[in-house]
């Protein structure tokens, strides 16, 4: 009798258990699980070597050569634009000059070079190799007489000269600037080694461009005319971390 009721127990139990599984698996109302389970003895196991065989995202080859190749396309749009003689290119000419003036000195870097390594890589202009000036001291740009002092502008000093006469670098350096500039007319502006600039205005032309390779004596542009056409004019000035001194204490006069 005992054995009778313990059979029927456990057959009443089983049939609860059967009825409360089917209603779990029916449930009251849809339910949709956010993620599928996965035991996690089921879930194959990836060594830390496999993992580091695909590399880090931000190091990918593929990506890195991506960059250089945009990287590179940049420097051609740049190194373009400068080709093109379009005025309307001018403000953006201008702009990049300046950023690339502020930011990086060429020259200098390019002096440094050759000091510890010799001969500068192809990228870099051959600067610096013939420095028979002694430093803080410049030739002359043009022979001329002197038609306005520093002290008019505070900024630099006006030649006057035969015309036609060319206008030469003072010093082995790099063209940051070669284009207009207010009351200066066609300029341009060389940067030294030792990060000095020399300004040359109010040329009639213009024979270099930006980031030319310039040696001592190059002819960089001719003398503008003055206004009875009969003599010539250019200006020059000298600036020294960042600030305008007067020309004629560091040219070498004859």
């Amino acid at each position: 009798m005992d054995r009778r009721r313990k059979q029927m127990k456990k057959r009443i139990e089983k049939r609860k258990q059967l009825k409360r599984m089917e209603k779990m698996k029916k449930g009251t109302g849809t339910y949709t699980p956010y993620f599928d389970y996965q035991d996690p003895e089921q879930i194959p196991w990836i060594s830390p070597e496999a993992m580091g065989q695909k590399g880090h995202p931000l190091f990918r080859k593929d990506v890195f050569l991506l960059k250089i190749l945009i990287s590179a396309i940049l420097v051609f749009i740049v190194a373009f634009l400068y080709k093109l003689p379009f005025h309307q290119l001018e403000p953006i000419k201008n702009t990049v000059s300046y950023i690339m003036e502020r930011d990086f000195q060429f020259a200098k870097a390019v002096d440094w070079y050759e000091k510890n390594f010799g001969d500068p890589l192809a990228l870099f202009p051959n600067v610096g190799e013939d420095e028979d000036n002694s430093e803080g001291e410049y030739a002359l740009p043009a022979n001329g007489v002197i038609l306005e002092t520093f002290y008019s502008d505070d900024q630099g000093v006006t030649f006057q000269t035969n015309k036609n006469v060319q206008v030469t670098a003072v010093q082995d350096g790099i063209v940051i600037f070669a284009g207009e500039k207010e009351e200066m007319g066609k300029t341009v502006v060389i940067q030294h080694p030792d990060t000095t600039e020399t300004w040359y205005g109010k040329l009639g032309d213009i024979y270099v461009r930006t980031y030319d390779s310039i040696k001592t004596g190059d002819a960089i542009g001719i003398v503008s005319s003055s206004q009875t056409k009969e003599t010539g004019e250019f200006y020059f000035a000298v600036k020294k971390d960042e600030i305008f001194i007067d020309p004629i204490q560091v040219i070498r006069l004859e």
